[in-house]
């Protein structure tokens, strides 16, 4: 007997061992118990160190390895006027420019022999400074983290070597349609407010060493602080490592900086940016919702799974439309975004050829409408539900994650069972709520139509009459310099 015939015998009787055993011929069939799985609570894990700093600990002794985070109630958005890109500059620097007893090269030749990790980032309501390391080098961990964060050199030479870094990246922003588009959308969405201020060459040329100083002075403190503390080490002992952290700092009252709740942003409409490519990115949007919106539980839920049937996964409506039946981009889907504070947005995106952009925006339009007027069915509901429950185990997948998103949630102001809430209050959701939802919250006549790519290409006459006019009054924006500002102040309000 041949050896393919073998294999064709043998697979005929898995298939045979298969049926007789009741495994299902589909794995849509397939059956599971119920998810028991009971994350750590919020209390379980919060202590309070020295001067009333909150901390997370959640313990996991599988691995001799301990992460700590300081999280600070500042970011982005405190950068004064003329000097956006401050705090992240500040970061940076504390992250790379020494301390008082180490100059920069020999902070990294410590960490590097004993394979600490440092890591500092900015964001636009939040910075931190994470610390990863083995257990048996934790003291020497904190020892290094806290003179980063209370005795920093803020060596200069470090800081202009950061300066050309952030110039150089600032002269590549303008390179891809995609970056682009995502770039000019928050000008368009957040004009006016915070979020839609960026940095650029002059306010970057502008940052001294002093300035950081300056805004360091009352920030980086423990009353603008929450740690966060995942791995091998228990609440008791987390409290007495971080100790030796903030003996004799001293804790000022500190209120973080409201952000303006309401935005305007530009007019809806179309606005196109004639950049040379062979591919056009668009981005559809209009304000959503706020985390602190009285009625964001339970709709931003609703509105969540009414953005993934309708763009969230492949059998979603605008997929099959889009890029399966149409074949107009690889890829299209809908999102809804939340802020903190301030309104998010409801986001739909495509990747197109650039001749094909006006009838993919219009297919698009066509879809989005029908959903919104329609309703989702009860399978594409049950579908989005099955596909977000299976991303709610990356809230817990590690300690820290666990714990750093306690502190984040703190940070914000948000029910610190948000995440362990989040499958529960997900699948409550019924059909009738995910259609008010659809209804309330996706506004197809508020939509800002933003499309990036080749101009000639873009507003090329269509075989069937298309036309980006019929989506709404048509601006052509100009792409100017990378190093500067984008500046928006001649489009009517």
């Amino acid at each position: 007997m041949g050896a393919r015939a073998v294999r064709v015998l043998l697979a005929l009787s898995w298939a045979a061992a298969a049926y007789a055993s009741g495994v299902p011929d589909s794995p849509t069939k397939l059956e599971f118990p119920p998810l028991t799985f009971e994350p750590p609570s919020a209390e379980e894990a919060r202590i309070e160190l020295p001067s009333g700093v909150p901390c997370f600990v959640v313990r996991d002794s599988t691995v001799p390895a301990v992460t700590i985070q300081l999280l600070f109630r500042f970011g982005d958005f405190d950068d004064p006027p003329g000097k956006e890109g401050l705090a992240s500059a500040a970061f940076q620097l504390l992250r790379t420019g020494g301390t008082a007893s180490m100059t920069p090269d020999e902070l990294a030749e410590e960490l590097d022999s004993r394979a600490i990790d440092i890591s500092a980032r900015v964001e636009d309501q939040t910075s931190s400074v994470t610390v990863g390391c083995l257990t048996e080098d934790l003291g020497r961990a904190i020892e290094i983290l806290t003179e980063m964060v209370r005795s920093p050199r803020l060596d200069p030479g470090r800081l202009e070597l950061i300066r050309a870094q952030t110039l150089q990246r600032i002269a590549h922003r303008f390179d891809d349609p995609t970056r682009v588009a995502m770039l000019y959308a928050d000008q368009i969405a957040y004009a006016g407010h915070p979020k839609a201020r960026m940095t650029s060459a002059a306010s970057v040329q502008s940052v001294t060493v002093d300035d950081i100083k300056g805004f360091l002075a009352d920030r980086l403190q423990p009353g603008a602080m929450i740690v966060a503390v995942g791995g091998d080490l228990s609440r008791d002992d987390a409290a007495a490592a971080l100790k030796p952290l903030l003996d004799g700092w001293e804790s000022k009252p500190f209120t973080p900086t409201k952000v303006p709740p309401d935005v305007a942003g530009l007019p809806p409409g179309v606005y196109v940016i004639d950049m040379p490519a062979q591919q056009a990115q668009i981005i559809a949007f209009h304000h959503s919702m706020s985390s602190t919106d009285p009625k964001y539980d339970p709709d931003f839920y609703a509105l969540r799974i009414a953005n993934h049937a309708l763009g969230g996964d492949f059998t979603s409506r605008l997929v099959a439309r889009i890029r399966v039946k149409e074949g107009l981009a690889y890829s299209v889907g809908s999102y809804a975004f939340s802020n903190v504070g301030y309104p998010g947005l409801e986001t739909f995106s495509a990747s197109v050829d650039a001749s094909k952009a006006v009838h993919a925006a219009t297919a698009m339009l066509e879809e989005i409408n029908a959903y919104r007027d329609g309703g989702a069915t009860h399978d594409e509901v049950t579908q989005a539900k099955q596909s977000l429950f299976g991303t709610w185990i990356e809230f817990f997948d590690t300690p820290f994650k666990i714990a750093s998103d306690y502190a984040s949630l703190l940070a914000s102001n948000r029910p610190l069972d948000f995440n362990a809430k989040w499958y529960a209050k997900t699948e409550a959701i019924s059909l009738d709520e995910v259609r008010a939802a659809a209804k309330e919250y996706i506004r197809p006549g508020d939509l800002r139509w933003l499309v990036v790519g080749p101009r000639d290409s873009i507003l090329a006459a269509q075989a069937g009459g298309e036309s980006l006019q019929a989506l709404g009054k048509t601006t052509e924006l100009t792409l100017g310099d990378p190093g500067t500002a984008v500046d928006l102040s001649t489009v009517a309000r």
